[in-house]
């Protein structure tokens, strides 16, 4: 058995017109394999939707790196059940999502990740979070599953190959879906966590997301057809509260995260969501005009009424990364309400 030693990979935490570096100490893994000796670069970015709050506290005490077939049970304290996974401890420290925004980063870690395929990262949550909304603070009770770790699925191209690659990965701690206000005035913590953007060696991989209407399924070629945007599932798909693409059925609603490769929309995680949320389409422009964009084919109209945040329709280039929330009109199309732009290195 080898062990693996660490050296620096980097960690870094957009931070409103601040720059905060939080400390790593060192990395524990045991790696069971012989794999080469070649090591690259870990770049993780986070950042955050925006949200009606004054402020939206976290901490994060860890963020775990799984190679491709690591163990992926729960941390229950066993570590010869997850004996491969990198850990990298970081110093606890409150972090306010809110002030994660437009493309301001910090280091958060600096450390070498070995040979290898990874499959998730997790960011693994300390016991302290809290909102401020209205001038009044409310502490929140951090779900015990996710203080194991929010578990955060990768493509299958995040590997290290050669000595000195370089992964960046942005992810998006989305502050809206994360603090649920309940009809009682107080928040419900649910941590939701996404990626966002990955590149590596400096070309960027193309995130998407979807969330909305079933259109169809198709078991027998793995096909799942979401607000007429079709994705091919794997292997490696991960259906929460689902067992399998056959528990679905056209018209149920659910959000689906995926990666383009080679024109494919390949589907990393379906959630099934309740049928209130939201519709939405995460994606890179491919149309914009006065009346509508269309992103994964899909055309969305818009009016006077679209909220495009942090300008207007015509500030929107054709490549930008945004969020298109939209409603279903009685004549069947869609009509956005809110248009975000989610590039990490916005101006």
């Amino acid at each position: 058995m080898t062990q693996f030693q660490p050296g620096p990979v980097r960690f870094l935490l957009p931070l409103l017109a601040l720059c905060l570096g939080l400390t790593v100490a060192a990395c524990d893994t045991t790696d069971s394999s012989d794999s080469d000796d070649a090591t690259g670069r870990l770049t993780v970015l986070l950042t955050d939707a925006p949200a009606n709050l004054d402020s939206a506290i976290v901490t994060i005490r860890r963020i775990d790196l799984v190679p491709e077939d690591g163990e992926d049970g729960d941390d229950d304290g066993d570590e010869d059940d997850e004996s491969e996974i990198l850990r990298f401890p970081v110093e606890e420290r409150p972090i306010d999502l809110l002030q994660l925004q437009d493309g301001v980063t910090t280091t958060l870690a600096d450390v070498d990740v070995p040979a290898g395929e990874y499959e998730q990262i997790r960011l693994v949550l300390g016991d302290e979070a809290y909102v401020v909304a209205d001038g009044e603070r409310q502490d929140l009770q951090v779900p015990s599953g996710e203080q194991s770790g929010i578990k955060i699925l990768l493509p299958d191209e995040v590997e290290v190959e050669n000595d000195g690659d370089e992964i960046e990965l942005t992810l998006d701690f989305d502050v809206h879906d994360s603090f649920v206000l309940r009809g009682n005035g107080r928040y419900l913590f649910k941590p939701t966590v996404r990626v966002q953007e990955i590149q590596i060696n400096g070309d960027a991989m193309d995130m998407v997301s979807v969330e909305g209407a079933v259109t169809s399924v198709d078991v027998e070629s793995g096909q799942l057809v979401i607000e007429d945007v079709v994705f091919e599932t794997t292997g490696r798909t991960e259906f929460d509260d689902l067992g399998s693409l056959a528990d679905l059925d056209a018209g149920d609603f659910v959000e689906v995260e995926g990666v383009v490769e080679d024109g494919r929309r390949i589907a990393l995680e379906v959630e099934r969501e309740d049928a209130d949320e939201e519709r939405s389409i995460t994606a890179r422009l491919e149309q914009v005009s006065p009346s509508s964009v269309t992103l994964l084919g899909v055309t969305v109209a818009v009016n006077a009424e679209t909220d495009v945040d942090d300008g207007d329709l015509e500030d929107l280039d054709i490549g930008d990364r945004v969020e298109v929330e939209f409603v279903i009109r009685s004549d069947g199309s869609r009509l956005a309400t809110e248009i975000d732009r989610e590039d990490a290195d916005d101006d």
